[in-house]
């Protein structure tokens, strides 16, 4: 179950995380927007003192007389220079005038005054236009007449349509926040919904995330893990070539992959993600008593395979004596030498490197295969690393510390550029300088590719392989 596991919490993961960073950003931006901006501080017009309530006004009772239908409030106030009463029902509200009881009519000519009244900037009002809904109203169900302002915050004014009173100031700048503010709550309809189905979703998948972080954490260790190399019991790893002949024995330490057991042995399995079950490279074959296959090898090994003992080493445990036969048998073993004949800088950082076996290159070394460079221990200057004049300025630019080095003899995987045939029995690699993380340099430049940059022609190296099976075979099926 891991494998598959691991994929959806990486989809999962980047999807949460996506909506993380955008939580992140919207809330940064709304924290750096001027809250005055934000509120159009600047063209709103001050509060002005309402004048004393007139005596010549209509009792409350008229007003409830000359209303539509059965008010639940009455409330005394202004609309502009004149007295009228809100009657609040379930139908809206009503304004009537408390000088004669009659009922008024709230028109894009007194919503023009009302907003005018309201703005103190220097822009020009355009003509009302009458709105039943807006998302820039939403805490307002009544319809309203919006009131645009020709300044540089394109500054809106919303006056209900049905009390005459002021809604909302809006301008530029509340409109980028609201933006943000959507983004933020990720209610992207109504904009006002904490709760909504996409929040309480990413809330449960980052909780899911979470638990399923910590469940593969603990399924990416044994038990033995735990317990120091020297209190394990040992096992016998049997090794074999696929054509049946033993090649060595390893002692392991109970509990170690054979794919640890191997690489401390000197002995680099194939992989690209360095045992993490992820490749399927590394895969071998039990000779008896094989277990049952595990989540990663049905992932990653052909049922056929399956059938007859193949598993991937890294996810194989020795926890008894065992038998296994590896793609390339006494190749993982024997060492062999060249000479450098000759360096061709490709591009400042690409280079092949021609290399002339002491034994010639058999049939074995076909296009599909690789090598693996023997990268010895090492500790020299930055001037070590050589290239020609005209790649001067591409060197200089990079941040590489003063001393390279390499503290444990390592190998490094590199495929045959050229066929042997063409090359006139010369072995063609193709190398990449990799010059680690350059802008804090946290992490080192490759070992491999470090050592082959400071090869010269005539010098020495060791090599083991060929290695690979992705070659054509020459049947009609290819």
């Amino acid at each position: 179950m891991t494998p598959w596991m691991r994929t959806l919490h990486k989809w999962v993961g980047l999807i949460v995380g996506l909506q993380f960073v955008v939580w992140l950003g919207s809330g940064l931006m709304m924290s750096l927007l001027d809250p005055g901006k934000i509120e159009g501080s600047d063209q709103r017009a001050a509060a002005v003192a309402n004048p004393a309530w007139p005596a010549a006004t209509v009792s409350p009772s008229v007003a409830l007389a000359a209303a539509k239908g059965e008010a639940a409030t009455l409330d005394s106030g202004w609309l502009l220079q004149q007295p009228v009463y809100r009657l609040q029902s379930p139908e809206g509200t009503e304004v009537i005038d408390a000088r004669d009881g009659k009922r008024i009519s709230i028109d894009a000519v007194i919503a023009a005054k009302v907003a005018q009244a309201a703005y103190a900037g220097d822009g020009v009002a355009a003509a009302p236009r009458y709105l039943e809904k807006t998302l820039e109203t939403r805490a307002n169900p009544d319809p309203v007449w919006r009131v645009d302002f020709s300044d540089a915050q394109d500054t809106s004014i919303y006056v209900s349509a049905h009390s005459g009173q002021v809604m909302e100031h809006r301008n530029a700048t509340w409109r980028l926040f609201d933006i943000f503010w959507m983004l933020h709550i990720m209610d992207y309809s109504s904009r006002v919904n904490f709760n909504n189905p996409l929040v309480v979703g990413m809330g449960i998948g980052g909780l899911w995330l979470a638990l399923t972080g910590v469940w593969l954490l603990i399924a990416s260790f044994h038990l033995q893990e735990f317990i120091p190399r020297r209190w394990r019991s040992r096992r016998q790893l049997m090794v074999y070539a696929p054509g049946g002949a033993h090649l060595r024995t390893v002692e392991v330490a109970s509990g170690d992959s054979v794919y640890v057991a191997l690489a401390r042995e000197g002995i680099n399995l194939p992989s690209n993600c360095g045992g993490g079950q992820s490749c399927g490279l590394c895969e071998v074959r039990v000779r008896s008593g094989v277990g049952k296959a595990t989540a990663a090898d049905r992932a990653h090994v052909a049922e056929a395979k399956r059938k007859v003992g193949c598993r991937l080493a890294c996810n194989l445990q020795v926890d008894e004596d065992v038998e296994i036969e590896v793609t390339g048998g006494a190749s993982l073993w024997t060492e062999h030498w060249a000479v450098v004949e000759k360096i061709v800088a490709v591009t400042p950082f690409l280079r092949e490197i021609h290399l002339r076996p002491e034994q010639a290159a058999d049939a074995q070394f076909q296009p599909g295969c690789y090598l693996q460079l023997h990268v010895p221990e090492y500790e020299l200057p930055r001037s070590a690393v050589w290239y020609p004049p005209e790649h001067d300025q591409d060197w200089k630019a990079l941040s590489l510390p003063a001393t390279l080095q390499n503290k444990a003899a390592v190998r490094r995987s590199y495929s045959l550029a050229t066929p042997v045939s063409n090359a006139d029995g010369r072995l063609v690699l193709l190398v990449r300088f990799s010059p680690g993380w350059q802008e804090n340099r946290k992490h080192p430049p490759g070992k491999g590719s470090t050592y082959a940059y400071t090869l010269h022609e005539g010098d020495r190296v060791r090599y083991s392989g060929p290695f690979g099976d992705f070659a054509l075979s020459g049947s009609e099926r290819e």
